[in-house]
């Protein structure tokens, strides 16, 4: 167990530092639908899963996972701040979980969408990357946007 739990957090470092590295995402979407399935580790309100919609890094690992009921899907690329600032927000309004990095087998680590926002926020900090937000002037006001939804919550 120790080593799962060693591997999702490296799946999950990997992705927030090639997600800045590169300022992309990607997810697969076929249909008017998003790579969905149900979280493991997350529950709403009532005790169910969460849905969960799968996010990586790059191409090539979103790639792997297009197979099953997801081989019609389609390649979606994200801009950086558009993940943020739409999907993550969204998504934490929408009670979504962040799928990172699964695997060929769906293994990977589940985030709650607000909480990997501040994570990728930081490491912009740190790579020194500078985003273009749509409703917000600079990565400093969006993550006091988000630090304001987590209080709410």
């Amino acid at each position: 167990m120790l080593k799962n739990t060693v591997d999702l957090q490296e799946k999950y470092q990997l992705f927030v530092k090639e997600a800045v590295k590169e300022c992309f995402v990607y997810t697969l979407v076929g249909d008017g639908e998003s790579a969905l399935c149900t979280s493991q580790d997350f529950t709403d309100g009532n005790g169910d899963e969460c849905p969960l919609i799968c996010f990586w890094s790059s191409q090539p690992r979103a790639l792997v996972c297009k197979k099953d009921e997801w081989s019609d899907f389609s390649l979606k690329t994200l801009s950086l701040a558009e993940f943020l600032e739409n999907w993550c927000i969204g998504m934490s309004a929408d009670l979504v979980v962040v799928g990172v990095n699964f695997d060929q087998n769906l293994f990977g680590r589940e985030a709650a969408p607000l909480s990997l926002a501040l994570d990728l926020l930081e490491e912009i900090k740190h790579q020194q990357k500078e985003l273009h937000f749509k409703r917000y002037p600079d990565a400093e006001q969006f993550k006091a946007a988000v630090e304001i939804l987590l209080n709410d919550d």
